[in-house]
């Protein structure tokens, strides 16, 4: 609120009641000429009340206005509280010889009322708890000594640096913003403590959940004024004479006053932190064609009207009846805004606005979705971007490096702010006010400051799924090749080509460039030009607009080679964040043959490559029976299309993430050999790559540069323009072969890449048995080869054979590292998993191992004949019978016979019953350390002749069927199984199926990871089954003496199982627990969490089908095992994740754990229902 919103009739008055008054006393408000607060002066009230010595609200202590250190301000006053009658408490002052008896000239209103003071309404008391603190011990009685106030605890003098004590050690509050126009409202929203800890507000003002006594849409009342007009002109007046009198004595006060560095301090601190903000510079890909300044902020419900009182029987206003607006708050039904802030600070053609700035506008979106931001999305951001976002926040609240906002937004700017330490942010504004209460007269110094969460770099990772596009914000691009966001009139009054810009609106007039727009506000030009003329004055516009980020152009006509060595030239001399270039396919020249690059466009590839001011070039060709769109602009939601290439068939593509940066490039290759030579020569050596490719992402060679350091081996290469080192091999030897050369291609497209003689990665796909000798040459012509992957193109293979056939260039190999060959990666073709047989260190046959994935297609029965001792994993998705035989043979031998330490079997009813009893035998009788059996017993329906599918009859006797034969074998194999993963049907007929078993499943003793997916009915419960809760309890905990249990006999019955567990060999508890699609009630839970050892787990995940009460998921989180050193995973899902509904959930798990925090691929993660801790 300024000045002049309170010459008018919406003056705000602040009411009193007085002993032995019998009316109201009204004394206007005015504005703080520090603080910036609605305030009533305190020589107004002792003008009126001169005995008064304290100013209160049902016993509440009512405090003097205070700065952030908790000194009182000059001039002196109270807060206003709209809506609040307070009490004048009259008592003994004592004397003060520099008391000043100052008058005002305030104009007193006097309102007559029927009702008491005291008896106010809820929002009355809501407004009152925003302010003061109730002191519960001291409500029902107050000591005439403190009621009326004695010693300079209630002195009125100039001394300013005193502190209140007793229960008036009261917290500062930053005070009322004004909203448009309106009265004052407080901004922290929370009760002063009764002590003072760090001086700043803990609570933040924050109401998560909904408030009771003020729902949305209720009509707020307000007291009538009852002045007449010329009342109300002396009441102005009163205010002005106010205003100059207070203003007088700040100024008279100042010479006196300390000067406390406390602002000082923060912008300091702000300026240190925030650097890295201000300094950073981004190029167009580096952010994803963001701007770097950037807030959230709450939308704030706009305030209504003020409503006229409801007549009374007796035609007087109430007291109670005074009109409150409502306490600006973030609550859960709050929405945000992303805003953007002109990046114009320190631009040397802007000489009269050296600080970036708000721009005070937001455009209507077309949809509430582009318009408002949920705080599902906020909080998801705040793990990444939170510290970020505060800096700029505080930026924009103390002007540091921007220019300062209006108080509208200011006061959004300090909601964010809090809510943002509420969620865990730390602030300058709280870090400092920490120190400073440790020692108030210390400075903060650097040191200190290094102490505060940096702010990092923005990446194009952290911005990913949070920033939307704004119309209202303008593309700069830089001299140095950095990107501005902007406002119109900023970007206007830099743009040095003006002219340039008019021509490129009219430029598509021209016959020969028929189609075609440009938009500034996405920074995009895009052409479609039909002939040489219009190309060369296409480039030319485009060497006149560096500023400019993205130019797509369509060269529609067959390019002769003169054309091209004329465009060639004029790319070599642009600047550009993104150039995409379409042509009309040809087969290659002579010259480009002999390059290998028969696909052609040689000399536009050049320029594309030698060309570092252009950050992204690309020339692909147009795709037959395609149609582009070069005539319509996108809209702002699909702008990302116009700056992709509009053809998937590149023949080069070249990105740079800084300007002269090294290149990522992908280049169209027909020869390799030639092609790796012409790179070299036209990009100057192969130092300025960070990655280079040729072919396609189906039939492609990579070469992944490691980054050296200097002194590191090869770091300091300096290649020579001429001779030595355009031969690869050499370049990457004298690297001491730090570099990644990756070929995936098949026998038909990559006979050359294999022959390069330096590849250390392949992946081939051939026909293995008719080109064994081909794998065996790329091991032998590869001498720094470490990983080799044979894809067999047919399904009828030998793979024992195939690796015989290079077994003895394995074994020479001085590098190789793993040699596997798979079968073919096709469902369609096989009707299975894909296969796979590995050797690892197949060069010394000490380590050398074999694992096998194998499925019923393979033919690996000499697999066991030959490598049966060495096979270490088997893992089997199906088996003929003369492969399990042969298995079965190699197990029976004396002498190194078949053991592995980890067998897998998959899908048990698919397996020959022959199969079936010799795998039960050779895990039943073997000593291996995992067996894992996974599955379903739910049958898939089957095709019938005539396009048929099985019955629902049918169905249930294959069920029936399955479970049996799952059953049978997992009883007989029971304490060998490690790992069981079974989804059971709705009904649970497995797990039923186990209780009538006459041998009991809990015995499995070395079961460590469980399992279970079953959708089961609603009205269900996971126990209801007894086999279940036996196994958990098994192997749970054991019960503690004093542990509640249902019934005496349960104890006895846990008791009688653990004394028998512990006589097991080689009992584990579960560690990994996993319940899947299931239907979970509070009591199930209970259970749950009461038989699982949390101290054991490692991976523990529930998905429940049905919703998850607060309560369950509160009750889970005092389980959650944090400190437990095993622990790896913990996660929690319902059907309705309170990640996106619940804000009171939240609320609850953020008291419980602190904020919520980014996800992590590393390390310990816990996640309940969408909460991560």
């Amino acid at each position: 609120m300024t000045t002049e919103d309170l010459e008018g009739p919406e003056t705000h008055f602040q009411a009193f009641h007085a002993p032995c008054e019998k009316r109201l006393i009204q004394i206007p408000v005015v504005l703080h000429p520090t603080l910036n607060e609605l305030y009533v002066i305190w020589s107004d009230i002792s003008d009126c009340f001169p005995a008064a010595t304290r100013i209160q609200f049902q016993n509440v202590f009512i405090p003097k206005l205070r700065d952030a250190r908790l000194y009182r301000v000059k001039p002196h006053g109270i807060k206003y509280h709209p809506g609040i009658v307070l009490d004048v408490i009259y008592g003994k002052k004592p004397s003060s010889p520099k008391r000043k008896n100052r008058s005002n000239g305030s104009q007193i209103v006097y309102t007559k009322t029927t009702e008491h003071h005291a008896t106010g309404a809820t929002p009355v008391q809501d407004a009152l708890a925003e302010d003061a603190y109730v002191n519960v011990e001291d409500q029902n009685g107050i000591d005439e000594s403190e009621e009326y106030g004695e010693g300079d605890e209630y002195d009125d003098s100039d001394e300013y640096d005193e502190y209140d004590r007793g229960d008036e050690y009261n917290e500062y509050d930053e005070g009322y913003k004004v909203d448009e126009g309106d009265y004052a409202e407080d901004k922290s929203g929370t009760p002063i403590k009764d002590t003072v800890s760090d001086g700043r507000d803990d609570n933040h003002g924050y109401d998560e959940e909904h408030d009771g006594n003020c729902e949305e849409g209720e009509p707020e009342t307000r007291i009538e004024e009852q002045e007449e007009e010329e009342g109300e002109e002396e009441g102005i007046r009163a205010i002005m004479n106010a205003q100059e009198m207070t203003q007088k004595q700040t100024e008279e006060a100042g010479e006196d006053e300390e000067d406390h560095p406390y602002q000082t301090l923060i912008k300091d601190a702000i300026k240190y932190r925030t650097k890295v903000i201000i300094n950073s510079r981004y190029t167009w890909s580096q952010l994803d064609h963001h701007s770097k300044l950037f807030v959230f902020l709450p939308v704030l419900d706009a305030v209504s009207a003020p409503s006229e009182p409801a007549p009374t029987e007796v035609n007087e206003p109430t007291p109670t009846a005074i009109a409150t607006h409502p306490i600006p708050r973030i609550n859960s039904k709050t929405k945000f805004q992303l805003y953007y802030l002109c990046d114009c600070g320190d631009d040397p053609e802007l000489e009269n606005h050296p600080n970036a700035h708000w721009i005070n506008t937001y455009e209507q979106q077309s949809s509430e979705s582009d318009k408002y931001i949920d705080q599902y999305h906020i909080r998801r951001m705040i793990p990444q971007l939170g510290d970020y976002v505060m800096g700029i926040l505080e930026m924009l609240k103390y002007g540091v490096y921007v220019d300062q906002v209006s108080q509208e937004v200011a006061q959004r700017v300090s909601l964010m702010i809090k809510y943002l330490e509420s969620k865990g942010i730390q602030s300058c504004e709280g870090f400092v006010s920490a120190k400073m209460a440790l020692d108030s007269k210390s400075a903060v110094t650097e040191s200190m400051l290094e102490q505060l969460p940096p702010i990092v770099a923005l990446d194009r990772s952290s911005l990913s799924g949070f920033l939307k596009s704004r119309t209202d914000m303008l593309p700069f691009r830089t001299s140095e090749g950095n990107v501005k966001w902007m406002c119109g009139f900023h970007w206007k009054g830099i743009w040095p080509g003006l002219e340039a810009h008019k021509r490129t609106l009219d430029f598509h007039k021209n016959p020969w460039a028929p189609e075609g727009w440009y938009s500034p506000h996405i920074g995009v030009w895009s052409s479609r030009i039909k002939s040489i003329e219009g190309a060369c004055a296409f480039f030319e516009l485009v060497e006149q607009m560096p500023q400019n980020p993205v130019f797509t152009v369509w060269l529609d006509w067959d390019l002769s080679l003169e054309d091209e060595v004329e465009l060639a030239g004029a790319i070599g001399r642009i600047s550009a964040a993104m150039l995409h270039i379409l042509v009309h396919g040809r087969d290659g020249t002579q010259e480009e043959t002999d390059a290998g690059m028969e696909h052609g466009r040689l000399k536009l590839t050049t320029a594309g490559l030698r060309n570092p001011d252009i950050e992204m070039f690309t020339l692909s060709t147009t795709e037959e029976g395609k149609e582009y769109n070069y005539h319509k602009q996108f809209a702002r939601r699909y702008a990302w299309q116009a700056y992709s290439p509009k053809s998937d068939k590149l023949v080069t593509k070249v990105e740079r993430s800084v300007r002269g940066g090294k290149m990522n490039a992908v280049v169209s290759a027909s020869d390799v050999h030639r092609a790796i030579r012409t790179v070299y020569r036209l990009a100057k050596g192969f130092r300025n790559f960070s990655k280079l490719s040729f072919g396609h992402p189906a039939h492609h060679l990579d070469f992944r540069f490691a980054e050296l350091k200097g002194g590191e081996g090869g770091g300091d290469i300096v290649e020579e323009k001429k001779g030595t080192t355009t031969d690869l091999f050499s370049f990457l030897d004298k690297r001491q072969w730090r570099d990644e050369v990756y070929c995936s291609s098949s026998q038909n497209l990559g006979i050359h890449f294999f022959r390069l003689a330096c590849l250390t990665k392949v992946d081939m796909k051939v026909h293995i048995d008719e080109e064994r000798s081909l794998v065996r040459k790329v091991i032998m012509l590869n001498e720094r080869l470490k990983s080799l992957t044979v894809e067999s193109l047919g399904t009828v293979y030998d793979p024992s054979q195939a690796y015989e056939t290079c077994k003895q260039a394995l074994f020479d190999h001085s590098t190789i590292e793993l040699f596997r060959i798979s079968g073919p990666n096709d469902t369609l073709l096989t009707k299975a998993s894909q296969s796979e047989f590995t050797w690892t260190n197949p060069n010394d046959p000490a380590k050398m191992r074999v694992e096998i994935v194998c499925n019923k297609y393979d033919n690996i029965e000499a697999m066991f004949q030959r490598y049966g001792p060495l096979i270490d994993r088997l893992a089997v998705e199906g088996m003929s019978l003369t492969d399990a035989t042969a298995m079965d043979k190699s197990a029976r031998r004396k002498k190194k016979p078949f053991a592995p330490k980890f067998i897998s079997i998959k899908g048990i009813q698919r397996l020959d019953p022959g199969v079936r009893g010799i795998l039960q035998e050779v895990v039943a009788k073997g000593s291996i350390e995992c067996v894992a059996v996974s599955g379903s017993v739910i049958p898939k329906a089957l095709k019938l002749k005539g396009g048929k599918r099985e019955t629902e009859s049918t169905l249930a006797v294959r069920l029936e069927a399955n479970v049996k034969i799952w059953t049978e074998f997992l009883v007989a194999i029971r304490t060998k199984v490690t790992d069981l993963s079974v989804r059971d049907d709705p009904q649970r007929r497995f797990l039923r199926s186990l209780e009538l078993q006459p041998v009991m499943i809990p015995d499995m003793p070395r079961l460590r990871s469980f399992e279970l997916l079953c959708a089961t009915p609603a009205d269900s419960s996971l126990f209801d089954g007894t086999w279940l809760e036996q196994l958990l309890r098994f192997k749970g905990p054991a019960p503690g003496e004093t542990e509640k249990v249902d019934d005496s006999w349960q104890r006895t019955d846990a008791m009688e199982m653990f004394s028998q567990r512990s006589h097991i060999p080689g009992f584990h508890a579960i560690t990994k627990l996993s319940l899947l699609e299931v239907m979970m009630t509070p009591e199930d839970w209970t259970r749950l969490l009461r038989y699982v050892d949390m101290s054991q787990l490692v991976v523990f995940g529930v998905q429940q089908k049905n919703a998850l009460a607060m309560e369950t998921l509160l009750q889970i989180a005092d389980a959650l095992p944090r400190d437990s050193p095993s622990l790896k995973l913990f996660w929690v899902k319902s059907s309705s994740a309170c990640g996106a509904r619940d804000d009171e959930t939240i609320a609850a798990l953020e008291a419980k754990f602190g904020p919520k925090r980014r996800k992590q691929d590393d390390g310990v993660r816990m996640e309940l229902d969408g909460f991560w801790v």
